[in-house]
């Protein structure tokens, strides 16, 4: 039977909120995989609602939570994430999964993303939201219990911007944050990308006025998804497949080129205050070239930091046998050093 935890304004959201309870939770068509415990919709300022699933098997009151964030044009349903989950399980390590909007269950144009401002104002919804609601669910434990983000490839950068803002706000403003925020881990995070899978300076420049044009237009100069390479269960219906829409390709190309590079040369993205940072790349990366992580990395000022980088792996690291299990155990490693109190050694 599908456990489902609801703490929206009903009133609200009713039609939506009425489809997304309807909606399986993640992986529980395969008794063989690690399924979500129940989801926890998150609503966006727009009135939209955005799907979040726990997972909680084998954990108990005083279990780390990670909230998990995945990439573009993906969701809850892949190799990468049923990984964390499964290995989370054995570690007694709860996590939280958010799908961005436009992705997977969560309300929007599939697949389309057009203004990283308003995504990452959402995934720091996510974690205002539940966060609270997983301690109100272990209201039995007396002491606040630390999380984390973490995130691949475009929601690396998402996890490395939240992760930014939550350690630098105030705890006494309006739009404060749980306590408890204790480190990220961006993996293959989008802080760059390589010049051969960018369109040549006259293309790209119809592509974004066209982009505003039609949004979610799909041509073929924009990337071809296809997620038949990490679909977990190979079935699943909920990552997209085709070429990439417009606007998303824009968002992600002005974030890659524009956003990321300008905030390093300027001194936003020191990290500062974030307790811990594991930083996590593959060596044969084609996509985001390891010299931008690399910049990144140096500019980051942050105490307690480590550079974990991946041989013989690209920007599919998560999706690789090779490569996944083994980046997760130096997580769940890592995670469980910084709750002992060793500064997040791997």
């Amino acid at each position: 039977e599908t456990k489902s935890m609801f703490y929206t304004d009903r009133d609200r959201h009713s039609t939506i909120m009425d489809e997304l309870e309807k909606k399986p939770l993640a992986f529980s068509s395969d008794p063989n995989l690690t399924s979500a415990s129940y989801r926890i919709p998150v609503p966006t300022s727009d009135g939209g609602l955005l799907n979040a699933e726990v997972f909680d098997a084998g954990t108990n009151d005083s279990s780390p939570l990670l909230l998990l964030i995945h990439g573009i044009c993906a969701s809850i349903e892949t190799i990468g994430t049923q990984t964390f989950v499964s290995k989370a399980k054995e570690r007694s390590i709860r996590v939280a999964v958010l799908e961005l909007e436009g992705h997977g269950f969560s309300s929007g144009t599939k697949g389309v993303c057009t203004d990283f401002d308003k995504i990452l104002g959402q995934v720091l919804q996510f974690v205002r939201v539940v966060v609270p609601k997983i301690r109100q669910y272990d209201a039995s434990s007396s002491t606040v219990v630390p999380y984390f983000l973490a995130g691949g490839s475009f929601g690396g950068v998402l996890s490395i911007y939240a992760a930014n803002e939550i350690s630098t706000s105030s705890s006494s403003s309006s739009d404060s944050y749980p306590m408890g925020f204790s480190g990220v881990v961006p993996i293959a995070p989008a802080v760059g990308v390589h010049p051969t899978v960018v369109p040549s300076v006259p293309i790209v420049t119809v592509l974004r006025l066209l982009s505003w044009l039609a949004p979610s237009l799909q041509t073929p100069f924009t990337p071809l998804e296809d997620p038949t390479q990490y679909s977990c269960p190979s079935n699943s219906v909920r990552n997209f497949s085709g070429r990439w829409p417009l606007s998303t390709s824009k968002m992600l190309l002005d974030v890659t080129s524009t956003i990321v590079p300008n905030d390093i040369l300027q001194g936003k993205l020191t990290l500062a205050r974030v307790p811990n940072i594991l930083l996590i790349a593959g060596l044969e990366d084609v996509v985001v070239p390891i010299q931008a992580v690399e910049s990144l990395y140096n500019a980051i000022s942050a105490e307690n930091k480590i550079f974990m980088k991946v041989e013989n792996v690209g920007h599919d690291l998560m999706f690789q046998n090779s490569s996944a299990p083994k980046i997760v155990e130096a997580v769940m490693d890592w995670i469980g050093n910084i709750i002992v109190g060793h500064k997040g050694d791997i």
